[in-house]
């Protein structure tokens, strides 16, 4: 599972007369579930705005309705706070940008034009996979050796909190004691930092 938060500005006007988010999510993306929240706390009813998600181009918008753009225009000193779940389905570094549409104008106009959506700082998630071969002391393979995999060295040594990918939380080695795990996230990068 990866979550993305998207945070965004609110504009300072009076009166706003269109407000939305969009995310054109990777292909290697499986969209789960969206909540959309602002950020000094101030409730939204879930007639406020509106969830879609386009199975064709994988993207997710969330859009005010009339109710909740009046709600936007008294919280013009918080943000909006949207976080959209996911489940990584294939191995490599996966990099999301939103934009933001502050405006009814912008709904019109392409990302990169001027007056159009506002894109948020890209980031991204980085996923891979590790093959290993068991040996014995002669090089000769070894099958049915069992691994498992922890997040920290405590819970390794505890044999605590193992890895589940799938529902699997033990690997087999095979017939050429060769075993490979897929979906693990690259250690030592979380959150968009190493």
């Amino acid at each position: 599972p990866v979550v993305w938060t998207i945070t965004a500005d609110i504009p300072n006007e009076e009166v706003i007369d269109g407000y939305k988010i969009v995310d054109p999510l990777d292909s290697r993306l499986d969209y789960v579930s969206t909540s959309v929240t602002l950020a000094d706390g101030t409730p939204l009813l879930s007639t406020d705005y509106v969830v879609s998600f386009d199975e064709a181009t994988n993207t997710v918008t969330v859009q005010f309705t009339a109710a909740g753009l009046l709600v936007l225009a008294d919280h013009t000193d918080t943000q909006v706070v949207v976080v959209i779940n996911t489940t990584v389905n294939e191995i490599g570094e996966i990099e999301n940008v939103a934009y933001v549409y502050p405006n009814e104008y912008s709904f019109d106009i392409e990302p990169g034009e001027p007056g159009g959506p506002t894109p948020t700082d890209p980031v991204d998630t980085k996923w891979g996979q590790i093959t290993i071969e068991k040996v014995g002391e002669n090089s000769e393979t070894l099958s049915g050796a069992q691994f498992q995999v922890f997040t920290s060295l405590a819970d390794a040594q505890a044999q605590t909190n193992p890895v589940v990918i799938d529902g699997v939380s033990v690997w087999t080695s095979d017939a050429n004691g060769v075993l490979t795990i897929d979906g693990l996230r690259y250690s030592g990068w979380a959150d968009g930092e190493a």
